[in-house]
């Protein structure tokens, strides 16, 4: 259950969506198989239980070797998973314990669940909290300006494109050498939120024209349309990886080598991002190097 086989843990679970208010008996996920589960493997196992409590999915589900899985234990613990797990185990909601979701650094590592509600304290932990963590553990301006950058623009976009899901998280972990971060709303998504915004945008061409610059859903208002583009950027010039998943649509920059694809179902939106910090790169250095290019006079004669 990582990154690389994420079609194949979404296509697994979409069965979780036909049973939506069904209520379903002698159901039971098996884990005794899973060898390896990772920061975006756990998130999407978190919203895909969480999706069957609030749509009452199952009656009195079970997860057969899941406490047991020492790979799967120890990843819910690091990552902080482990009481909003508990709670949706038992078929309850976990709001209490999302609202309870605090930064944690262990072991010289960031590891940062937060939970995404569009108040003024979700703002406090990003210009405060975030901020001061990454400034003490990185000590490299540019570095903490490349990372401060990735982490607002995600918050923004999910508060732009989540409506519908109360409880969107955002986890992140790293170390001198990298950062992974992570969102997965189960709300109205980027090709939704894209093609009510652009009516002419074609299902199959939304998450491109969402990764354009200048490109906003939230038009007549402050928002830049900035955000998805300035992520890819940041991505392509640090050799990273950036994977964009809203339906049955995906967009992949892996090492500057990008595609757009079909892919299982996602009912809503998912970001993953991960940042080598060798040669860390700001907005300044990409808006300088696009006025270059905009500006070069060539002649082909």
């Amino acid at each position: 259950m990582t990154i690389n086989y994420g079609d194949e843990i979404i296509r697994k679970l979409n069965c979780f969506y036909d049973f939506a208010q069904k209520q379903k008996s002698s159901f039971a996920l098996e884990f005794k198989d899973v060898q390896e589960i990772d920061l975006l493997g756990l998130l999407i196992l978190y919203k895909f239980l969480e999706y069957s409590v609030l749509n009452k999915c199952f009656n009195n589900p079970y997860l057969l070797n899941f406490e047991s899985n020492r790979a799967i234990s120890n990843q819910i613990s690091y990552f902080g998973f482990r009481d909003l797990l508990d709670e949706l185990k038992n078929s309850k909601d976990s709001d209490k314990q999302y609202k309870n979701l605090q930064i944690n650094v262990a072991n010289d590592f960031i590891i940062a669940p937060m939970a995404l509600l569009k108040e003024s304290n979700s703002s406090y932990y990003l210009n405060n909290e975030y901020a001061k963590r990454i400034e003490s553990y990185y000590k490299n301006d540019k570095t903490n300006t490349m990372i401060f950058t990735v982490f607002s623009e995600m918050f923004l976009n999910f508060w732009a494109h989540a409506s519908g899901d109360n409880k969107s998280i955002i986890v992140a972990h790293g170390n001198q050498n990298y950062v992974e971060i992570a969102c997965a709303d189960t709300g109205q998504g980027v090709i939704r939120s894209i093609t009510e915004a652009y009516p002419n945008c074609k299902r199959e061409n939304a998450l491109q024209t969402a990764l354009t610059k200048g490109v906003t859903s939230k038009k007549n208002t402050n928002h830049m349309g900035y955000g998805l583009w300035l992520i890819n950027e940041i991505v392509k010039k640090t050799n990273g990886k950036f994977l964009l998943q809203s339906e049955e649509y995906c967009y992949d920059n892996n090492r500057g080598k990008t595609k757009f694809r079909i892919a299982p179902c996602w009912h809503g939106t998912i970001i993953y991002v991960k940042l080598f910090l060798s040669k860390p790169v700001t907005i300044d250095d990409i808006e300088q190097e696009n006025k270059v290019l905009t500006t070069l006079k060539i002649n082909f004669q």
